[in-house]
């Protein structure tokens, strides 16, 4: 076995900000008082670790096809250690610790997309997570924005790039 003895380096500081669009092709839930298909769409966010802080978009009401339409701006602080590829998070312990506790975790950010009920809980439509130090490269049209670009052996860290487009 090889042992590195280089520095795993400081926690640099990163803002990931997330913009959700539109919605397209979302399961239709609920049925309205005319019988039709519908559902209440939103958008729910989070980082690893980090679900109570999660971000969530207005609701598209009453959506008939599947679409919603948010332009919905999202930003998560993190800190990265880059050559670990690891998230640090840092967080209080019971309230007689006095220092926080420091945990190393993957950098995932998940997206989930929920029906909105008023009277039970919400019901989850669908879901992913992204592993933000291996992404496809971005598509250039939605179209071209598919399942199949994880087939690809185009990936790329967010850390590594200062920009996409």
């Amino acid at each position: 076995a090889v042992v590195s003895t280089q520095s795993t380096g400081e926690p640099q500081r990163y803002t990931l900000r997330c913009l959700i669009y539109n919605t397209a092709d979302v399961t239709l839930e609920d049925t309205n008082i005319m019988g039709e298909q519908m559902s209440d769409i939103y958008v729910k966010t989070y980082l690893e670790g980090r679900k109570k802080e999660a971000q969530e978009t207005d609701v598209h009401f009453r959506s008939l096809t599947g679409e919603g339409n948010f332009n919905w701006r999202m930003c998560y602080d993190m800190e990265i250690i880059v050559q670990e590829n690891k998230m640090v998070q840092k967080k209080k312990g019971k309230f007689w610790h006095i220092e926080k506790t420091v945990k190393k975790v993957d950098p995932m950010f998940y997206i989930e997309v929920y029906d909105k009920d008023i009277l039970s809980r919400d019901d989850l439509l669908g879901s992913t997570e992204l592993d933000l130090t291996r992404l496809p490269a971005p598509s250039k049209t939605a179209n071209e924005c598919t399942l199949e670009v994880y087939e690809r052996d185009n990936f790329f860290s967010l850390f590594e790039r200062k920009k996409i487009s």
